[in-house]
């Protein structure tokens, strides 16, 4: 039976304006309070598990508490680190294991589970950050997005930003990780990679919210429609696609910046929702990745 694996970073709004070279001068998160809330109504409409990736450091009661929910409804809560640095890769790797250290403890103590997974933060690895996850135990990493098309956009958009006088806190860690194997895969020391899907070789547009969200709806339609030709799927959404500048001022100056917000929620809800019922219409099963994970090994 085919399996497609529904997969949410939470990142910040701090993150967000780290990519774009603005001062972060602290208050309210609206992505976390109102995107975090619509995606967890979402799916427990449509009645599916996701693996939600978080970032621990960032998170307030209320939060938390929405974590615990979407725990209880069958979700997986995966560590996206503690601190949300983009340049995570670039430490050594007992830096990294503190950091992981602090949010597997963080989400041990406020939810009760314990980590399983990572992704990194703007999805740069490197053989400091697998030996991390090594090191903890952990028993997938996800953070392989084989798109050579997403990693030459992102490096277009940091050097414009950079004549503009901005400097992003985003990288490109590596063009070779973003042409690598697109099915899941061991690595060394009984780690499974579970690579991002990604579409139409060798340009890889890949199967994430702003291309479900952002995308002519025919294109759009067409890398679902792709997708459903594959045993196994892997899309990556992110809680700003469950957001809209109309959550918070903090939002405001990511207004023409940020394509995520581009949109309102009523667009976002539906083609996730249209996208959701298109696999289970074709009878995929939705997994967590810790299943994918351990069937893989």
């Amino acid at each position: 039976m085919p399996t497609v694996s529904f997969t949410v970073d939470l990142d910040p709004t701090p993150a967000y304006y780290a990519i774009h070279g603005l001062p972060w001068s602290g208050g309210e998160d609206p992505i976390l309070k109102s995107g975090l809330r619509r995606l967890i109504d979402l799916l427990k409409e449509e009645g599916i598990p996701a693996t939600l990736f978080v970032t621990g450091g960032s998170l307030g009661p209320d939060e938390w508490a929405l974590l615990r929910e979407a725990a209880d409804a069958g979700c997986e809560l995966a560590d996206h680190s503690f601190s949300h640095d983009y340049r995570l890769s670039l430490r050594p790797q007992e830096d990294i294991v503190t950091d992981l250290k602090r949010n597997a403890f963080a989400l041990r103590e406020n939810t009760g589970m314990t980590p399983r997974g990572f992704r990194a933060p703007g999805y740069n690895t490197s053989p400091a950050m697998l030996a991390a996850l090594r090191e903890m135990g952990y028993r997938y990493d996800a953070s392989r997005l084989p798109s050579p098309f997403y990693h030459t956009a992102k490096q277009i958009l940091i050097w414009l930003k950079r004549l503009a006088g901005k400097r992003s806190a985003s990288f490109v860690g590596s063009f070779v990780e973003g042409c690598g194997p697109q099915e899941p895969l061991m690595l060394e020391g009984g780690l499974v990679e579970l690579p991002i899907t990604t579409l139409f070789p060798p340009v890889g547009l890949p199967l994430i919210g702003t291309a479900l969200i952002a995308f002519p709806a025919i294109l759009a339609h067409l890398m679902v429609s792709r997708a459903l030709k594959r045993d196994i799927a892997h899309i990556e959404m992110h809680a700003i696609d469950f957001a809209e500048t109309a959550d918070g001022p903090a939002l405001e100056s990511l207004r023409g910046k940020q394509p995520d917000l581009a949109y309102g929620i009523e667009r976002k809800i539906k083609r996730t929702r249209a996208a959701i019922r298109r696999f289970k219409d074709r009878g995929f099963t939705f997994e967590t990745l810790s299943v994918v994970a351990d069937r893989t090994a």
